[in-house]
């Protein structure tokens, strides 16, 4: 019931906070979270929008290690974190939680860790305001929702419900996130990454629905988890 997730009202449009997204997928009960954290391939910066888009990508992928308490990961993703801050130029403002997601995973504290991911978007856009790049802060969003959609949908794939699926369902969603690139400067929503996300975003809105039996049918996840893979790729390995 996304009504009962804190979120903020942007354009009529309810955007969930990103720790309450997966706070949802214990829905889904145990499943191989292990089995779906990337870590590795974070070193390919390019320009700052595809940094911008790699940061969401690593925040979401610490929420699946979260998801697997497995520690080792979630203290190599605040090392990522803290660099890809640094070369966005925003690392004032994230350092600390970095250094606290570190220093929380030693104590296996999973909630603690959760809750200083979930800051780091929030320090990102307070940071990119006041640099007037408004813009990154919506490309790290946009980074972590890709990041996050696959997870989700690659474990549906494998594991497939209902109840699962009916989380995929986020068409108004996906719109606003089409709409905050549309309204980026033309350097920025032209760039080969971005306007591949554009394309990619225009794929999964009707897949994004719950069709005619009032669900996401299982063939339509299985399209949602090869698109949101092959641009969440297109991200780390910094392609155009």
């Amino acid at each position: 019931d996304i009504s009962k997730l804190p979120a903020s009202l942007v354009d009529d449009v309810v955007v969930p906070v990103p720790q309450e997204i997966f706070l949802s997928l214990d829905k889904l009960g145990n499943q191989d979270w292990r089995g779906e954290i990337k870590v590795s391939g974070y070193d390919k910066l390019g320009k700052r929008s595809q940094i911008a888009l790699l940061l969401g990508v690593v925040v979401a992928d610490g929420f699946v290690a979260v998801q697997a308490e497995d520690r080792k990961k979630v203290e190599d993703i605040g090392g990522h974190v803290m660099r890809l801050s640094k070369a966005l130029g925003v690392s004032e403002s994230v350092t600390s939680h970095a250094q606290s997601i570190i220093e929380s995973a030693q104590e296996n504290d999973w909630r603690t860790i959760r809750q200083e991911l979930d800051k780091v978007q929030e320090s990102v856009r307070q940071a990119m305001a006041e640099l007037r790049d408004e813009e990154l802060a919506e490309l790290v969003a946009i980074g972590g929702w890709l990041r996050g959609t696959e997870a989700l949908a690659s474990i549906l794939t494998k594991h497939y419900s209902e109840a699962g699926a009916d989380i995929l369902n986020q068409p108004d969603l996906v719109a606003h996130l089409d709409k905050q690139i549309s309204r980026m400067p033309m350097g920025t929503r032209n760039a080969g990454v971005v306007k591949e996300i554009r394309k990619g975003l225009d794929d999964l809105k009707p897949l994004l629905r719950n069709g005619s039996g009032g669900t996401i049918p299982s063939a339509s996840v299985v399209k949602v988890h090869g698109i949101t893979t092959a641009l969440v790729a297109r991200i780390i390995a910094n392609q155009g």
